[in-house]
């Protein structure tokens, strides 16, 4: 995700031997690896302390909802309009459509309320925290092809458009030009994804037949191709 722009959370395929503080996992497959993420939400110097704890809150934590509530209670203009008045206005709505354009490419319908956060790098005034669970939800399911919130009155995947992106973005009230600089970083992480992912997923060593149907999603859906 990185080569497309998007700030996200060091995460590795590693075999569960190489994580610290998994519980006893003799009842996994042998041999597979699994999905880590680095925290984020640490500082080896925050107060002296290794280890310190930095602030953060995921969306359901923001918007006062239980954790069961992460679809269905909040669409992506409200995360939006959040990180407008009281984060990190532009640059995190920037960030926030550069992921966006990446969830549907890949597939991600997993993009839910507690899978968008907060950071505190200043008591004042949280930022987007960097992106996390990253998954191509379409490579291991038959039956969901849609985004996991509504998306400007949209949720399919095959259904959103550069068209969406900007009546979300114009939905929130911003000036015509800034719509414009948020969708040329659309346009741009558009074409960055589709000249990267599959490289990013043979390196990190996923398996073919799921880069396969990563790419048959990509092919079959508006925003593939209206970037061409």
């Amino acid at each position: 995700m990185q080569t497309c722009g998007a700030h996200h959370a060091e995460a590795l395929l590693l075999p569960p031997e190489h994580i610290d503080g998994l519980p006893d996992m003799g009842a996994y497959p042998q041999g597979e690896a699994f999905y880590a993420i680095r925290r984020f939400d640490r500082s080896e110097h925050m107060e002296g302390t290794k280890g310190g704890r930095i602030h953060t809150e995921d969306f359901a934590q923001v918007f006062n909802l239980r954790p069961s509530q992460k679809y269905g209670r909040v669409n992506y203009e409200m995360i939006a309009q959040t990180l407008l008045r009281y984060a990190g206005g532009l640059s995190d709505l920037k960030e926030m459509a550069r992921r966006l354009a990446f969830n549907v490419l890949i597939g991600n319908g997993d993009a839910h309320i507690k899978n968008w956060s907060l950071i505190y790098d200043t008591p004042t005034r949280p930022r987007l925290a960097p992106a996390y669970d990253l998954v191509s939800t379409v490579a291991y399911t038959t039956h969901d092809h849609s985004i996991a919130l509504n998306m400007a009155g949209v949720k399919r995947f095959d259904a959103i458009t550069l068209d969406t992106f900007a009546t979300l973005f114009a939905r929130i009230g911003l000036h015509e030009r800034i719509q414009e600089e948020i969708m040329e970083e659309v346009r741009v992480t558009v074409q960055r994804v589709k000249e990267a992912w599959e490289n990013s997923f043979v390196a990190a060593g996923v398996p073919d037949d799921l880069i396969r149907k990563v790419e048959a999603h990509i092919r079959g859906i508006a925003l593939g191709w209206e970037c061409a």
